[in-house]
């Protein structure tokens, strides 16, 4: 098969997924087949018009959802963004992405069902194994400090929620290389976890909760009121108030000054 024929192909695909809001389509054909994602890969070098974030494929505005098990589904969503890896000047689709992020909020996912902490830690152990068998992210652990710390299932168990940290100065250089590896990341891990679908992968930085970030403002506004009037933290005066001192006993004691007093005339 000649190179334009296809990048006509991948194009020709690209545009029937975008204009259905909800099409089927079994992910041998994906998997399987190999010159599908090359046809997707081809259109995108020459004509720009679809792209992959975070396992994704978008194109034309709107966005497809790849599952990796066989009868998955493939949901158009318009105008939303897959992840918090998005890079662009665009304030159109900046303010798209921002409207999307809100609804991915990391609360929605609390307090979770058991149902939801053991897929969870049955995909975190799936993530494990690839991360640390795969050259690539190896590669990048070691070079950006990436690491994955906890991982939070939605209530349907289809989106799920990697929370990873990394090097504070090379958060950026993670972000790239998740993002370039997150297609094959995303297929070695639906092996690995064998599960009857696979969830949708949402790589986010470990960061504090909206409720978290209210109480440290509270905590940081407090702190700058103590400091401001010169007021001494209660805390402190109560653990001064409560310290029990006990002095060590003295040199001279003699060895039987505590004994009790014997009464008089004893054998």
């Amino acid at each position: 098969m000649s190179g334009s024929s296809l990048s006509q192909r991948g194009v020709t695909l690209l545009s029937h997924l975008t204009r259905h809001s909800s099409a089927r389509l079994s992910a041998t054909a994906w998997h399987t087949q190999p010159q599908c994602l090359k046809a997707a890969e081809a259109a995108q070098r020459q004509s720009g018009a679809a792209s992959c974030w975070g396992g994704v494929w978008t194109c034309g505005g709107g966005l497809a959802c790849l599952s990796s098990h066989a009868g998955g589904r493939m949901a158009h969503v318009p105008g939303s963004l897959p992840s918090d890896k998005y890079d662009s000047t665009d304030l159109e689709v900046e303010a798209k992405f921002e409207q999307y992020k809100l609804k991915l909020d990391n609360d929605q996912v609390w307090p979770t069902t058991l149902r939801q902490s053991k897929f969870g830690a049955r995909l975190r152990k799936a993530l494990d194994v690839v991360l640390s068998s795969d050259p690539a992210m190896v590669s990048l652990s070691r070079s950006t400090g990436f690491g994955i710390e906890e991982v939070r299932m939605s209530a349907d168990l289809q989106k799920a929620f990697i929370l990873w940290d990394a090097f504070p100065k090379r958060m950026e250089a993670a972000e790239r290389g998740i993002t370039r590896n997150m297609c094959r990341v995303r297929a070695m891990t639906s092996k690995k976890l064998g599960a009857k679908f696979m969830p949708w992968l949402d790589f986010r930085r470990d960061q504090l909760t909206s409720e978290q970030r209210n109480i440290a403002e509270l905590m940081d506004e407090w702190e700058a009121e103590m400091a401001a009037t010169g007021e001494v933290d209660v805390r402190e005066g109560e653990r001064k108030e409560w310290s029990i001192h006990i002095e060590p006993p003295s040199a001279d004691r003699t060895e039987g000054e505590d004994e009790p007093p014997t009464s008089g005339g004893g054998k």
